[in-house]
């Protein structure tokens, strides 16, 4: 997968030792430079390793910087049942900064983990059904039950192939996100979530619950429009989810205009969009 990978330059100081779980790595003074891109200097990673009867059962990492795209050859030498093929086929870009991370296994495939990081220009490619973003800025908590994210992005380009025709552009997005993993689902929500690009300004509260089983996620969303350029509509509809019909409609129908209040409401399942047999409501 990594065939070719290379560094410019790389410079560290090392010390290691063993403890009574396992390993410790202090890495101080990390000189690293790829494609004319130099980490900060004085980066530090100190990572801890604990070995139980069966195997790599315990994982402690304190960074001040991490580059995600200069580390991904490492995390893929990490065990599959670990997520290594999901940040391979994710291809994350972007820096983490402050990053403090647990993994713990309980039982077999089985992990706990707490991760606390500020994420800047953080990116992932869209994989499957699930969607791609570019420039994604905040700070981050979370666990394997629960999360807080603090957003506070300028530039973010999202990706979703699976509803939008192409990548949507947003010059500032801002807000709260929560998350908590349920028996079934894991539910996101965010109340005040701010939206801002050269086609309107949006502020909104959203819930979306996403079934663990795979099936189609489900997302209520309350919206009021505080300026929008309507000739700019086309961009924003999930076409690839839309009769082909009422597509070509929109396409062609709204040409000019400025829309200078309004509130939007979604509420349904996005598979079931548009709602054809009275599965959700659009407003």
């Amino acid at each position: 997968q990594w065939k070719g990978f290379s560094y410019d330059d790389v410079g560290v100081t090392a010390e290691w030792n063993r403890t009574d779980i396992g390993w410790q790595l202090a890495l101080s003074n990390v000189n690293l430079s790829r494609n004319g891109s130099v980490w900060p200097d004085e980066s530090h990673i100190d990572l801890s390793v604990g070995l139980g009867i069966d195997g790599f059962d315990l994982l402690s990492l304190r960074a001040n910087f991490l580059r995600l795209e200069d580390i991904s050859p490492l995390m893929s030498m990490l065990p599959e049942h670990m997520g290594s093929y999901r940040w391979i086929e994710s291809s994350p870009q972007g820096d983490l900064v402050d990053v403090v991370l647990e993994l713990v296994g309980t039982t077999e495939d089985k992990w706990e983990y707490q991760l606390a990081a500020g994420l800047r220009d953080v990116g992932i490619q869209s994989v499957d059904k699930l969607p791609g973003f570019s420039g994604l800025t905040g700070d981050l908590r979370t666990d394997e039950r629960s999360g807080r994210f603090n957003l506070s992005t300028k530039d973010l380009k999202f990706d979703w192939p699976m509803y939008f025709r192409e990548p949507l552009e947003v010059d500032l997005l801002s807000g709260i996100f929560l998350w908590r993993r349920g028996q079934s689902n894991i539910r996101f929500v965010s109340d005040d979530l701010v939206l801002e690009n050269r086609d309107g300004s949006i502020r909104s509260n959203l819930e979306l619950t996403i079934p663990l089983d795979s099936s189609s996620p489900s997302l209520e969303i309350e919206s009021d429009i505080l300026k929008f350029n309507a000739a700019s509509l086309k961009q924003y509809i999930p076409a690839k989810k839309m009769p082909p019909k009422v597509v070509e409609w929109l396409d062609h129908a709204i040409l000019a205009g400025q829309i200078k209040e309004g509130w939007l409401n979604f509420a349904g399942s996005l598979d079931a969009f548009p709602f054809d047999g009275g599965e959700g409501a659009l407003q």
